[in-house]
């Protein structure tokens, strides 16, 4: 049996009812699974699909002096007001910095306190110039992906012993695909409050009755929530990028208007 678009199409016609239901039970079975067996989407997926002369080199460099796929943040404390010296300037970072090893403890391989190296000449390289700001560099244990989930978490401890006086801002691997991941969610959902209204009125003017201008909508919004669901089944066997979401987002209002 050869299932031709013209046979499908005057079979979903004869059988209205049959058909919503089925697309009904098939987005509810994707997005139980999906919620069942999610993989984890990760920022950190983008890559060259050929040979280019940069990532030539950084083969080269990876194979001499050894590749750290480690994810790494670099914490910056910063005072107009006081310098790195100052003791509410230090009772901020070694807070900080006893927070995360509590909290994160296994999690974090390294991170470098100025105040127990200030002795050697590297330290040096840790603070600025005027003494007004500090770096606490922090590499943790595995890759980015393995800490999917957790972002906003280190986030929130890295920068929350700020202090009147004393700004921490989080800069790396956990802290951009944290602050990236939340940017898309926003952009997601105003694709779906502020695209759909816009659409629905356009839709309205051009067919000239709601019904018609609804549909359309309606196989956008399926497209979004079943391709949402595969995404998510789909990232626990290949790599997908956070940012699938608003693409696919994007691609299904436009095609379902379309």
């Amino acid at each position: 049996m050869i299932l031709s678009p013209q046979k499908l199409a005057r079979s979903s016609a004869s059988h209205p009812w049959r058909t919503l239901g089925a697309w009904v039970l098939l987005l509810a079975v994707i997005m139980d699974t999906a919620n069942l067996f999610s993989g984890p989407q990760s920022d950190g997926v983008a890559g060259f699909t050929n040979k280019p002369e940069s990532q030539a080199a950084q083969d080269l460099i990876d194979a001499h002096f050894g590749k750290d796929d480690r994810a790494s943040d670099t914490i910056v404390f910063h005072s107009d007001s006081l310098t790195v010296d100052d003791p509410a300037f230090r009772a901020v970072v070694e807070q900080t910095h006893t927070k995360l090893q509590q909290t994160w403890g296994a999690d974090i391989a390294s991170s470098t306190l100025y105040y127990d190296v200030a002795g050697n000449p590297e330290a040096n390289a840790l603070v600025s110039a005027d003494r007004h700001s500090l770096l606490m560099p922090v590499t943790f244990a595995k890759k980015s992906d393995a800490y999917a989930g957790r972002e906003e978490d280190f986030m929130h401890q890295a920068e929350g012993a700020a202090a009147s006086g004393v700004e921490i801002h989080a800069v790396g691997d956990l802290s951009g695909s944290g602050t990236f991941g939340k940017i898309a969610e926003e952009d997601t959902s105003k694709d779906i409050s502020i695209g759909l209204p816009a659409a629905g009125i356009v839709l309205v003017v051009v067919f000239g009755a709601l019904v018609a201008a609804f549909l359309p909508l309606a196989l956008g919004m399926v497209a979004i929530v079943a391709t949402s669901g595969v995404l998510a089944l789909l990232a626990n066997a290949f790599d997908v990028g956070s940012n699938a979401a608003i693409l696919s987002t994007m691609i299904g209002l436009a095609v379902g208007i379309d």
